[in-house]
């Protein structure tokens, strides 16, 4: 294999921008006292940064340990939902006053943040920070899992800055560590191979990503992975598929998972995947699915991602406008003959 090359790939079309980290990462958290989000911990929370910012002299040092012990378990609710940025401001309060496993977790929910919005350096050169760090925690009933998820991430910054060779080395390591998990093995294992589809897409290694991606989507629907999951690696899956020019498996695989409530990021990345297979047919629906993948990324802050969409939009007037005039005067109600779910 050639040596691995350096910089981030440029320049970017449209249709990189729908195979751009399709594969999820295995989220660097504890599992904490409670198990999802509640109006009696955001309660909790705020009463605590409250006291903290008035000087409060009923403050104690305890409040800390409970509103980080908290935030720990809001965060795995919030990174489910794909919200994770929602809470950036609150871990960076937190943050100074955390230590062990928890100030990993927390430093690891920042860098995850950092990453989604595309600064893939910075979010190699923490997790790489990360992962040193938590050599000091090896005891930690919790070490192995946010050692696998340090590297995982450090696997798509690598795909990314295109150093293939590293991110290849990397993934052997996290696959070493599967035996290790205690919870969540079975997920960590389908998301892998989601990662293993990606990188081997990258390799111009075809046939070897839709072998990985399929095999990650029978491991997540056999095991009964939750359904986010399943859209994710579907979602890989689709992308390898109308690469090798088979994009009506490809429309398939994204119509199994439509109707699943999707965190925006993966509903934007599904959105623009599928206007480019319906763009193949002429579809006026594509541009549909376009804008909608815009806004979501305005929304979330993607500029990357909306500068993509924006220029997708683009070609779409550019090089067929019959198309966009027809659908102007028809609204929604298309004639075209797409495929069957589209």
């Amino acid at each position: 294999m050639p040596a691995a090359r350096s910089g981030l790939r440029s320049p970017q079309s449209d249709a990189s921008y729908a195979s751009r980290r399709i594969a999820a990462n295995l989220r660097s958290i504890v599992d904490g006292a409670y198990g999802c989000c509640s109006s009696a911990i955001r309660y909790r929370v705020t009463t605590v940064l409250l006291k903290a910012s008035l000087g409060s002299e009923q403050y104690r040092q305890e409040d800390w340990t409970t509103a980080i012990m908290i935030l720990v378990a809001m965060s795995r609710w919030y990174g489910e939902q794909g919200r994770l940025e929602d809470l950036e401001l609150t871990i960076d309060l937190l943050l100074p006053h955390a230590t062990g496993m928890e100030r990993v977790v927390l430093r690891g929910q920042l860098v995850t943040i950092a990453t989604n919005r595309g600064d893939y350096r910075t979010g190699l050169t923490e997790n790489q920070q990360l992962e040193a760090d938590l050599q000091g925690l090896a005891e930690d009933s919790d070490y192995y899992r946010n050692l696998h998820s340090a590297i995982t991430q450090q696997i798509d910054c690598l795909v990314e800055l295109d150093q293939l060779d590293e991110a290849e080395r990397r993934w052997r390591d996290a696959d070493a560590l599967i035996p290790y998990l205690e919870e969540n093995r079975v997920e960590a294992q389908a998301r892998l191979l989601g990662q293993l589809a990606n990188l081997r897409r990258e390799q111009n290694q075809t046939d070897a990503a839709i072998d990985a991606a399929s095999q990650a989507v029978q491991h997540a629907v056999a095991n009964h992975c939750p359904d986010v999951l399943i859209a994710e690696l579907r979602n890989t899956k689709a992308d390898v598929l109308r690469l090798a020019g088979r994009d009506r498996e490809a429309l398939d695989e994204l119509n199994v998972v439509s109707g699943i409530d999707m965190p925006p990021g993966l509903r934007s990345r599904f959105l623009h995947l599928k206007a480019l297979l319906l763009k193949h047919y002429g579809a006026p629906q594509a541009l549909e699915h376009l804008l909608e993948s815009y806004q979501n990324d305005r929304l979330r802050g993607d500029a990357g991602g909306v500068a993509i969409s924006l220029l997708a939009i683009a070609r779409i007037f550019t090089e067929d406008t019959s198309t966009i005039a027809h659908a102007n005067a028809s609204g929604r109600h298309y004639h075209w003959q797409t495929p069957a779910g589209s």
